[in-house]
C-alpha cells in the first residue's frame, strides 16, 4: 500500500479497510528520519549485603512484561489527495413534496452529499421505510431515483413534505489539499480524543520491506540478496514470528495476531503525542516533527 512514494501513514478511528479504500481515512506522510524506541519498565532492587558478602554488589531485578514503546518521525508534509469517508446519518435533509407508497421518484429540498456507495447504489430512510437509489439529480427540486421501495424488510409508507430523509450509505469525499493545509488537518486532529473517530489518529502505519516471512522462510520474490526491491512491504509492529512466540499465553487461546504478511496488515495502535510543524515561506512543502506512543488506548 505505498501511495506516491509515501510508506508511512496516521490512520483515523473511522477508516475502512475495504477493497480499494485502503487510503480512505488516512494521510500520508513523507518521513525521512524515524526512531523507534523500546523501554523496559522492569523493577530493580539492590540485594543488601551482597557486595560484602560477595566482592560484588548485585541487583535483583523483575521482568513482568512490561515495556513503553514510541516512535518519533520528522519529514515533510506534501500536496496529496485526501479521502474521507463519513457516517451516513450525517447527510440529511428534508423531503420536498409529499410521497407517496409507491413513487421510486424521491423529491429533496437539497441532494448534496446524497451518494451512492461502492456497488453503484444508495439507501436513504423516511421514517422508518428505507428506499435505494441510484441516481442523484439536480433540479427544481433536486430527486433521487432509479431504487426501491421498502427495501431490507421496512414497510413502504406514504410520507409528507418536510419529512427528515437520512443518508445510510457511506459518504466518501476525496479532495486535493496542499501540504499546509494538511499540516492543519493534522493538528486540529491531534487536538481531539479517542471519541471523535472522524478526528483521532489511533494508528500509525510504516511500511518496510520484509525478506522472512512467519516461519523464518524466505517471502515469495525474496533472496538472500541486499537488493530488496523484490521483497513485500509490511507495516512495523511488535508481533513475533511463529517460532519465537512459545510461551504467548494469548496465542495458546486463541487471542493474538500474527507476524504481518501483507501491506494490508495493522499497524501500531496508539496515539500521537505531539506534532510540530515548521512554515518555510514560499515552499510547497511543510517540515513537520511527530511522536506517536504505542498504546490500547481505553475509548
Amino acid at each position: 500500500m505505498a501511495f506516491d512514494n509515501h510508506f508511512v501513514f496516521l490512520s483515523l478511528g473511522a477508516r475502512s479497510e475495504s477493497a480499494g479504500q485502503s487510503l480512505v481515512n488516512r494521510i500520508a506522510l513523507k518521513a525521512e528520519s524515524i526512531s523507534v524506541t523500546t523501554n523496559k519498565v522492569a523493577p530493580t532492587f539492590p540485594i543488601p549485603g551482597s557486595g560484602f558478602i560477595s566482592g560484588e554488589s548485585e541487583v535483583l531485578g523483575l521482568d513482568l512484561g512490561m515495556a513503553t514503546k514510541s516512535i518519533s518521525l520528522s519529514g515533510v508534509l506534501t500536496s496529496q489527495n485526501i479521502f474521507k469517508s463519513f457516517d451516513p446519518q450525517m447527510v440529511t435533509t428534508t423531503l420536498d413534496s409529499d410521497i407517496n407508497n409507491s413513487t421510486t421518484t424521491i423529491p429533496l429540498t437539497d441532494s448534496e452529499g446524497f451518494v451512492v456507495d461502492d456497488t453503484g447504489s444508495g439507501l436513504i430512510r423516511i421514517g422508518s421505510e428505507e428506499i435505494s437509489f441510484t441516481t442523484n439529480n439536480s433540479g427544481s427540486p433536486d430527486t433521487l431515483t432509479g431504487g426501491a421501495r421498502a427495501r431490507n424488510s421496512t414497510a413502504a409508507a406514504a410520507h409528507s413534505s418536510g419529512t427528515k430523509v437520512f443518508l445510510l450509505s457511506e459518504k466518501t469525499v476525496s479532495k486535493v489539499m496542499n501540504a499546509q493545509e494538511v499540516a492543519q488537518l493534522i493538528h486540529s486532529f491531534v487536538d481531539s480524543s479517542t471519541f471523535q473517530k472522524h478526528q483521532n489518529f489511533d494508528e500509525l502505519h510504516i511500511l518496510y520491506p520484509s525478506k522472512v516471512n512467519n516461519k523464518y522462510d524466505y517471502r515469495s520474490g525474496s533472496t538472500a540478496v541486499s537488493d530488496t526491491s523484490l521483497d513485500t512491504l509490511v507495516p512495523f509492529n511488535y508481533k513475533v514470528r511463529e517460532y519465537d512466540d512459545k510461551g504467548n499465553l494469548a496465542k495458546k487461546i486463541g487471542l493474538g495476531s500474527d507476524f504481518p504478511s501483507s501491506s494490508a496488515d495493522s499497524g501500531m495502535s496508539g496515539l500521537v503525542k505531539s506534532f510540530n510543524t515548521t512554515f518555510v515561506g514560499g515552499s510547497p512543502f511543510v517540515e513537520f516533527t511527530l511522536e506517536f506512543e504505542i498504546a490500547r488506548v481505553i475509548g
